[in-house]
């Protein structure tokens, strides 16, 4: 499955990231820094109770194009 997140930030993140290990193509839209991060690093994500560290790569846009098209999004914003 195609799936955009939108939304970058710890919530986003999470969901892209363990969407992405379920096997689906994963697209998160993020801009600047923040995106500049996960093209360079990936999420990088952290057991509270073990400390154990993975990396999961996903797709990065900064900006939608009219013909982009996915099977699912996911808005993770902040209220506000």
């Amino acid at each position: 499955m195609e799936i955009l997140v939108y939304g970058a930030g710890v919530v986003g993140s999470q969901y892209a990231a363990r969407l992405r290990q379920a096997g689906h193509m994963v697209t998160v839209l993020a801009r600047n820094q923040r995106a500049e991060e996960l093209r360079e690093h990936g999420i990088v994500l952290e057991a509270a109770n073990t400390g154990q560290v993975e990396t999961v790569h996903v797709s990065v846009k900064e900006t939608l194009e009219p013909d982009d098209a996915y099977e699912l999004v996911i808005v993770a914003l902040r209220m506000n």
